[in-house]
């Protein structure tokens, strides 16, 4: 996993495109009360996107996605947005954002209104209390690290040819077992990921 330590580390230090100055040309601004004193301008149906400065479970987000966004949030009425976090989907204040730990820009969807707006806070409003899917997120994290995701890096091929080195390496020692699991599980994970690129590359340009 020495690609994925590279980069916890370039997040830690701020550098790439976890910069201040890389964020700031993605349109996204320090989340304090200096760059956002009046939340109230931000209208019901909005999308935030946050950025966080100090989150490895952010990290890690951002790192499978390759990107430096990872969270959104939607905006409803009573300065207020809606949240889908592990615990569940729950409403708070928009102003929690506003702590310094992050950055934050706001999107509104095209052509939004004040009516579209209340619509679409009423439909998030109805998904509150829903419960975490844990199964779609593991299923979103596979389709990213085979290929099927359009964001993929071949560093990421390269993680989990460590990871499953060392793990084999182990239980070729200590569990043998552990060694043939190791095995199968990262043979079928890189013919997968062939099979996936495969497909992509076969495929007639139209």
């Amino acid at each position: 996993m020495l690609c994925a330590v590279f980069d916890y580390l370039t997040y830690r230090l701020k550098k790439g495109r976890y910069s201040d100055e890389y964020l700031r040309s993605q349109h996204l601004l320090p989340a304090d009360e200096n760059h956002f004193p009046d939340l109230s301008v931000v209208k019901p149906g909005s999308v935030l996107f946050y950025h966080p400065t100090n989150s490895f479970l952010g990290w890690l987000v951002m790192y499978y996605t390759d990107g430096f966004i990872s969270h959104c949030a939607s905006v409803v009425d009573d300065n207020a947005v809606v949240d889908c976090t592990l615990s569940g989907v729950i409403q708070h204040s928009l102003a929690d954002y506003t702590d310094g730990s992050g950055y934050i820009a706001f999107r509104e969807p095209l052509g939004l209104t004040d009516e579209l707006g209340e619509r679409l806070s009423k439909t998030v409003k109805s998904k509150i209390g829903c419960a975490y899917s844990w199964p779609k997120a593991l299923f979103l994290f596979w389709l990213s690290v085979t290929g099927r995701q359009p964001a993929f890096r071949i560093l990421w091929l390269l993680d989990f040819t460590i990871l499953g080195g060392s793990l084999s390496w182990v239980g070729f020692l200590y569990v043998r077992p552990l060694f043939w699991v190791c095995l199968v599980a990262y043979a079928c994970y890189v013919l997968d990921v062939l099979r996936i690129r495969v497909r992509r590359h076969a495929r007639p340009v139209t």
